[in-house]
């Protein structure tokens, strides 16, 4: 899935599927940004610098879980839910989805967010 308009498809689609997502974004196999940001419109709840350093750690946090897969399995998601937002990460073919919603929606939107990457897919 290297088509960045076919990764643009993607993030609009599932920004569709709740207005309580906040952030898309899909981070390739090294955690470089290759579609997707904020919500036009969403302030982030953290300053810029700070904003994208975390961004990139998550997503190069779940690609370390996904290259140790021979010891732990294949990785279906990653859920941290905090006070002020929540964050679903998705493997997508050896890169990572990552979105962040505003609680308490979150791990409801898994399955949805699931269907919308098999379509794309």
């Amino acid at each position: 899935m290297v088509d960045r308009d076919r990764l643009r498809e993607l993030v609009e689609a599932v920004f569709s599927l709740s207005s309580q997502i906040r952030y898309v974004e899909v981070f390739n196999s090294r955690g470089v940004s290759v579609a997707g940001g904020m919500r036009p419109g969403v302030k982030s709840v953290d300053p810029p610098k700070t904003a994208a350093k975390v961004d990139v750690e998550t997503a190069r946090y779940a690609l370390l879980l996904m290259r140790q897969r021979k010891y732990y399995g294949a990785m279906k998601y990653m859920y941290v839910e905090m006070e002020r937002v929540n964050v679903l990460i998705k493997p997508l073919d050896g890169w990572v989805l990552v979105l962040t919603t505003n609680p308490p929606a979150g791990l409801d939107l898994l399955e949805k967010v699931q269907q919308t990457i098999d379509r794309f897919t």
